[in-house]
């Protein structure tokens, strides 16, 4: 959390931050505004335990807690009447100052292309859009199973929710993703 903060608040572009809930229990949804003032200030404290107590609200509707789910940065375009949406930040999709995305593949060896929802580029490069080096994201390996090669990403956006159906899941293998590796929860 601390991370996103830091990064949203050395936006120059950013015009509005909004933090917006979904109750898992009654479906109610709701936002309210932050300022970049109360941001700083909690950074400035020296210890972050109040996570929870800062992005956490009760429903309205049936008073159960809720962790914030998503940033929504919005930002006045040049000639714009109306601040659009610039970005939304979920925050299941960070881990360890990266984002999760959806990335295009190559292999640098047999040329060979895959796409991939389980790419993590760096959540700074993610909020500015701007291109990423080798260093700004986690490699994969080409899907070949003779070559193996690291691959490079081409190309990334944001994760979208599937307009089908249920899918059925192949089970998580641990051991192949770098989150689960790393020590930390994986949501998957």
């Amino acid at each position: 959390m601390r991370n996103i903060v830091e990064i949203l608040l050395s936006s120059d572009k950013c015009e509005k931050i909004y933090g917006n809930w979904t109750c898992s229990s009654c479906s109610h949804s709701w936002q309210k505004r932050y300022n970049k003032k109360e941001l700083e200030e909690w950074l400035r404290k020296p210890s972050n335990d109040d996570v929870e107590d800062f992005f956490t609200k009760d429903c309205r509707k049936c008073g159960n807690e809720k962790m914030l789910d998503i940033f929504c940065l919005h930002m006045l375009r040049p000639g714009a009447r109306k601040k659009t949406l610039k970005i939304e930040i979920i925050f299941r999709l960070e881990w360890n100052k990266y984002y999760r995305v959806f990335g295009s593949w190559q292999c640098q060896n047999c040329n060979r292309e895959w796409a991939s929802a389980h790419t993590y580029i760096s959540l700074q490069k993610f909020i500015e859009g701007s291109k990423l080096e080798e260093e700004d994201y986690y490699v994969q390996k080409c899907k070949t199973k003779k070559c193996r090669n690291e691959g490079i990403i081409t190309q990334y956006k944001p994760l979208n929710k599937s307009l089908g159906g249920f899918v059925e899941k192949k089970p998580h293998i641990a051991k192949l993703c770098a989150k689960c590796m790393g020590g930390n929860l994986c949501v998957l």
